[in-house]
């Protein structure tokens, strides 16, 4: 048979497909530009909320006010911009965007505009918009709320004792309410109870799963933890707590890539929790992941670029990866902020004695020494560098001293270089 005609029938075929590819290009363009932009717009938020978690709010309205740009019907942002105002005591700021955000989302912003009222005395408007939360699918536990300083001015006002007289909540609500006040209380027998009595009469139930978990896990049992919150996972998948709940049991029995599994996908459920990013990163740690736990610290001091603790434990893995020049870049910037801890100059110094600059490693042990002279170690640590530089009286002084204080290493140096 000749190959003309199915020659023929491949050409049509490619200009064919080739004619559908480039109708749909502009679509699959305009999807990019639209995931590109739901990024930016996630990123400003993230970092305005990590801004506004320092305590830098006039940086943070800025980012949420960006995010505003691209996107004017943001609740995230609309609810942090309100919050910001309402602090720098711009009330009719914050309420013009509560009113916003309740348009698309009613009863998200009328917890803050109670408290806004509250605060100002006007227990009539507060103990509305408090009812109107107490409606909505935004609603706080009671505790949250009856301790809340804001209303505090209003608790003895007939409106606020008139709400009071009802009951805003359902028994699940109130059931879920005990077993966390006694989870809290390390009532864990009773919670125990209270959760295997639940699930009998209400049948699987992931939040009395997840809540058994916890308690189990207050209690040590982490295998037993992981079989209650596997149960509540398998119910509902999309709960952040009941992965992160998981993931600490995991870690408690030292199964890390379970455990970073979990911590990963809390971080994707709810991806404001920026805190998550240092567990994982320290989870990878303990694997011996060094360089993906460098990633994730490193994307956490992106947004926190001034927390010392986080620097020191990134200079840790570091120096644990034996990347000592990462290290001491690491604590070099510790100590630029805080030079009051005394682990910021042990870590160096120990970091000196790995790149033998054995005099800054020496002034590092003796600063750290000024700072805390019980450490045992850092006696210990100083006669080694002592002894390495020949300085033998001053090593032996400082292991006898280390050795008084409890040190196993310095009574054995002492006992193999002064028997001779």
């Amino acid at each position: 048979m000749s190959l003309q005609k199915p020659m023929q029938l491949i050409r049509e075929n490619n200009r064919s497909l080739n004619i559908r590819h480039l109708r749909i290009l502009p679509v699959i363009f305009g999807m990019l530009v639209c995931m590109s932009s739901a990024a930016q717009v996630q990123e400003l938020y993230l970092k305005g909320t990590a801004l506004m978690n320092q305590g830098e709010h006039a940086e943070a309205r800025l980012l949420f006010e960006k995010v505003i740009d691209y996107d004017e019907d943001n609740q995230e942002a609309l609810l942090r911009l309100a919050e910001i105002h309402q602090q720098a005591g711009n009330k009719p700021s914050a309420l013009n965007y509560l009113d916003k955000l309740e348009k698309n989302a009613p009863g998200k912003g009328s917890y803050l505009k109670a408290r806004i009222f509250a605060l100002s005395g006007n227990a009539a408007e507060a103990v509305k918009y408090l009812e109107i939360h107490l409606n909505s699918e935004y609603r706080l536990p009671p505790s949250k709320i009856l301790l809340d300083n804001a209303f505090s001015e209003i608790e003895n006002s007939p409106e606020w004792r008139r709400l009071w007289s009802q009951n805003w909540y359902t028994a699940d609500e109130e059931l879920l309410q005990e077993i966390l006040y006694l989870t809290g209380s390390a009532e864990y027998l009773q919670a125990l109870e209270i959760i295997d009595a639940g699930l009998l009469e209400k049948g699987d139930w992931d939040a009395l799963h997840a809540s058994r978990g916890k308690v189990l896990h207050e209690m040590g049992q982490f295998q037993a933890s992981i079989q209650s919150y596997n149960r509540a996972i398998e119910i509902s998948s999309s709960q952040s707590d009941y992965f992160y709940g998981r993931a600490e049991s995991y870690l408690a029995l030292e199964k890390y890539k379970k455990a970073i599994e979990d911590l990963e996908r809390a971080y994707r459920l709810k991806s404001e929790n920026l805190e998550l990013l240092m567990e994982i990163g320290l989870a990878y740690q303990k694997e011996g992941r060094f360089n993906k736990a460098i990633d994730y610290m490193d994307t956490y001091l992106g947004y926190y670029p001034s927390d010392t603790e986080a620097r020191y434990l990134i200079g840790q893995i570091h120096f644990e990866a034996g990347q000592y020049l990462d290290a001491l870049g690491q604590y070099n910037k510790c100590l630029k902020v805080e030079t009051g801890d005394p682990r910021f100059f042990k870590a160096r110094g120990k970091t000196y004695i790995k790149t033998k600059t054995l005099r800054y490693a020496l002034n590092d042990l003796g600063m750290a020494l000024d700072l805390d002279p019980e450490d045992e170690d850092l006696w210990y640590l100083k006669g080694q560098v002592r002894w390495s530089m020949n300085e033998r009286e001053g090593a032996i002084r400082d292991w006898e001293h280390a050795a008084r204080l409890g040190s196993f290493e310095a009574a054995r140096m002492l006992e193999e270089n002064t028997s001779r």
